[in-house]
């Protein structure tokens, strides 16, 4: 699979546009779509390859005589091919968020999940043309059909991760601290915090499955996310400071090194979590 790019490969009112000629593109072999991937990273400022299915639009002639003006390439494919002859050649899209912009030029800045996408087929026939032509000046939707419904897509696992580290940073951790240090109330804290480890350990497991969804968190190197893992990590280790301390004073009735590290690290994750979280 041979790809050369050609002018008028830009950003073009917040769209992306690739013109592209691809030769032995009729068939790939697992792994040859990189070859678009590292293409387009290198023209592209943003990161147009950040959506799970990662479909790369692109324009592109096949060959001496045929143009097909709009094709679709997915890396969920371990291989595939494209029927230039088909009357109704398989292509799938994605649209959105329009809700958000980008402003920066940097190559690794990330895209947030699509909001729609679907499948449509194409003539290939029709969109045969003179290379010398290329790109068409006609860029209009012609000769293809949507198959099935559209499909929106939404973040509720990002919004449940926010959602539960809120809750209990904000609302559980701190009452727990409260019915311990102010109202002596030590069954009530052990209650109250045991749910808010439980609620910490649903949310960490949250945000660490969706930073695998996207290229911009996948790697854990975010500042939100290496501090989510530290603040996670001394949480149990605070938790089982607190059970072993509890352990101690029922057995010999006296306080440990550990439960007044316990006492004070608590508090300082809560801030933490929440200035984390903010």
């Amino acid at each position: 699979m041979s790809i050369e790019l050609r002018d008028g490969t830009n950003i073009t009112d917040g769209r992306y546009v690739v013109n592209a000629i691809c030769r032995n593109c009729r068939e790939w072999k697992s792994g040859e779509y990189a070859n678009w991937e590292s293409l387009v990273s290198t023209v592209l400022p943003y990161d147009s390859l950040d959506y799970p299915c990662k479909a790369i639009v692109y324009r592109s002639t096949h060959g001496p005589s045929s143009l097909p003006k709009m094709a679709m390439l997915t890396s969920n494919s371990t291989s595939g091919s494209v029927d230039f002859n088909s009357r109704a050649q398989p292509m799938i899209y994605a649209i959105g968020p329009d809700s958000l912009t980008l402003n920066t030029d940097a190559k690794d800045a990330g895209l947030r999940k699509h909001t729609y996408h679907g499948s449509f087929t194409m003539d290939l026939l029709a969109a045969k043309g003179d290379p010398s032509q290329f790109p068409p000046n006609d860029l209009s939707n012609q000769n293809a059909m949507v198959v099935g419904q559209e499909h929106h897509d939404r973040e509720y696992v990002s919004s449940g991760h926010a959602l539960l580290m809120t809750v209990t940073f904000v609302a559980i951790l701190p009452s727990g601290v409260f019915c311990q240090t102010v109202f002596k109330k030590f069954h009530s804290h052990l209650i109250i915090q045991s749910s808010g480890v439980v609620t910490v350990l649903i949310g960490a497991g949250l945000g660490l499955g969706m930073s695998h969804y996207y290229n911009r968190s996948r790697n854990f190197s975010s500042a939100h996310q290496m501090i989510g893992i530290m603040v996670l990590a001394l949480i149990l280790l605070q938790t089982s400071f607190g059970v072993v301390n509890y352990m101690f004073i029922k057995a010999a009735r006296q306080h440990t090194v550990m439960g007044i590290v316990h006492r004070y690290m608590g508090p300082a994750l809560i801030v933490l979590g929440i200035i984390n979280g903010g």
